[in-house]
């Protein structure tokens, strides 16, 4: 008995005496623990929010494609979102932001007006929700709405440099309106703000501005706001910003008009054309009657209003060479009767008498015309250049006889350029 119960206790020994376990568990985090089951429960009480998610997720990456096919799918993520969750926000802003791709304003207007409503916490809202809200909802024709909108939005906005592209938009949604003063206070504002701030003024608020102060007939300011905003646009590429259509029938030849009427080097002719173009394609505009004041005072401005020097090294009458167009320009300008929306540039080369005496060392390049369509506002030009071939074989051999000052000096040419347009 004695050596079995020795035979026990040895036994039992090596199990008593075993360390203790080499990685013990970790600790529970208690807040990831409830974040677990709270993610659990919220899965297994809304199914349909792990598929919204996704949903969003997938359709924010096409926006961020920025193509048109692109944007028609996040649409189509939008749909499935809404129909997931029809009282959440968010889908609504993605299908929204889908539609402003696909420039569908009375679409882009609902849906983000829907995202607004639909967010209880404003500080939530997405900075530029409100801006981009007011822009489909003018473009849809709703300017009241839309200036409702910008107005609560730069109450609300901070002062930093978004708010100034809130003003601007507010002011052209004004302009739209007819509400030139008002525009006009919108504008000084973006402007103001922009120098407290210590940032650069865009471009695009002097181009709207200068607008407003001609269709308020203020010529003088609206033709300093167009030298202003040519100090960092001088292709007068920002008047078009940002893909958005402008506001109303014809604004984009109305303001490129303007554009060229107030220039530090004024080009009459473009600036008829698109006044001319406006006329046409906006019988009912209120601003009709203004671009016709233009269109009159245009008629009466001698064209070309100056022939330039394009290159050449001879002596040349700038004077009497401008003299000489303007006297053939009736003639020139009859070439152009059936391209009212065409203009064309005509360069001339005049050279003095050959040297025959070797050596030479500069030939002066023969004499002769060129012509080159430089704008065209009439799609329908380039489908039938019959026309405008037809338009240059009746203008070089007028422009080519023109009596331009004569080059004496062996050698050596000068070559000036103008423009024409129809009468």
């Amino acid at each position: 008995m004695r050596h079995a119960a020795l035979l026990a206790l040895f036994a039992a020994a090596p199990a008593a005496a075993q360390p203790p376990a080499r990685y013990p568990k970790p600790p529970v985090d208690a807040d990831r623990d409830a974040e677990d089951r709270s993610g659990l429960w919220e899965s297994a009480t809304h199914p349909a929010k792990a598929p919204y998610a996704a949903a969003l997720d997938e359709g924010r990456r096409k926006l961020e494609q920025r193509t048109q096919d692109a944007y028609a799918a996040a649409a189509h993520l939008g749909d499935h979102a809404i129909e997931l969750l029809p009282a959440a926000p968010d889908a609504y802003e993605l299908r929204g932001r889908a539609y402003l791709g696909l420039a569908d304003w009375p679409k882009c207007a609902d849906d983000l007006a829907a995202a607004i409503t639909r967010t209880r916490d404003d500080g939530k809202l997405p900075k530029d929700l409100r801006r981009l809200l007011g822009v489909c909802q003018a473009r849809a024709g709703r300017l009241g709405e839309a200036e409702a909108t910008l107005t609560e939005a730069v109450a609300l906005a901070p002062r930093d440099r978004d708010v100034l592209e809130l003003w601007t938009r507010l002011g052209e949604v004004r302009v739209a309106m007819g509400k030139l003063d008002e525009a006009i206070a919108a504008y000084d504002t973006a402007v103001s703000e922009a120098m407290a701030l210590n940032v650069a003024i865009s471009a695009l608020t002097y181009w709207q501005r200068a607008g407003a102060y001609d269709r308020a007939r203020q010529p003088s300011k609206a033709e300093e706001d167009v030298r202003l905003a040519m100090n960092n646009d001088r292709s007068k590429s920002l008047i078009d910003s940002g893909g958005l259509p402008l506001l109303g029938a014809g604004e984009h030849e109305l303001m490129f008009g303007i554009a060229n009427q107030y220039a530090e080097q004024p080009s009459v002719e473009a600036a008829l054309l698109y006044f001319r173009r406006f006329l046409a394609l906006a019988p009912a505009s209120p601003w009709r009657r203004r671009v016709e004041e233009h269109v009159r005072e245009m008629a009466a401005v001698p064209l070309p209003q100056a022939v330039l020097r394009a290159s050449g090294n001879a002596v040349l009458d700038q004077d009497a060479a401008t003299k000489v167009v303007r006297a053939g320009m009736p003639r020139l300008r009859a070439c152009l009767a059936k391209l009212p929306a065409t203009m064309i540039e005509v360069r001339i080369t005049r050279s003095g008498p050959k040297d025959t005496a070797p050596p030479v060392r500069f030939h002066a390049p023969p004499p002769g015309v060129q012509s080159t369509p430089l704008l065209d506002l009439d799609a329908k030009v380039g489908e039938t250049p019959t026309a405008l071939d037809a338009a240059i074989r009746c203008l070089e051999p007028l422009a080519d006889k023109l009596p331009l000052p004569p080059v004496k000096e062996k050698e050596t040419y000068y070559q000036v350029v103008f423009s024409v347009v129809a009468p």
